[in-house]
């Protein structure tokens, strides 16, 4: 299986994308910007997750732009999720980096529609 990152502040809703992916992806979960991008140092990810409010810190707008830097990080899809996403917010997110976006709540069948979306197998 493939690994990926969920970057979510919120302990509760990191556990439950990691039970959506469950079966299909190994996923490590970062709770903070710093941590994700210790993540993203050593290891390689099918995609990324990110919630946009990650509390203290840096963003996920800011994170985004940052991973954007790393080698072999430029082609990976960043999909961001929040559940204050408005319309207009798409070019924004896209500025930052990332591929696309999910609004909170989902459901794992709307997760797997914007992952099949946006990865190549």
């Amino acid at each position: 299986m493939q690994k990926v990152l969920i970057v979510e502040d919120d302990a509760l809703t990191s556990d439950v994308i990691v039970l959506f992916l469950k079966g299909k992806y190994i996923a490590d979960t970062a709770k903070s910007a710093e941590e994700a991008v210790e993540f993203i140092a050593k290891n390689k990810y099918l995609f990324i997750l990110m919630d946009i409010n990650l509390g203290k810190g840096k963003s996920g707008l800011e994170l985004a732009k940052d991973i954007r830097i790393y080698s072999g990080y430029d082609k990976v899809p960043i999909i961001a999720s929040s559940a204050f996403i408005m319309i207009n917010d798409k070019k924004e997110f896209i500025d930052a980096g990332f591929n696309d976006f999910l609004n909170k709540p989902y459901t794992r069948e709307e997760l797997f529609k914007v992952i099949n979306r946006n990865i190549q197998c």
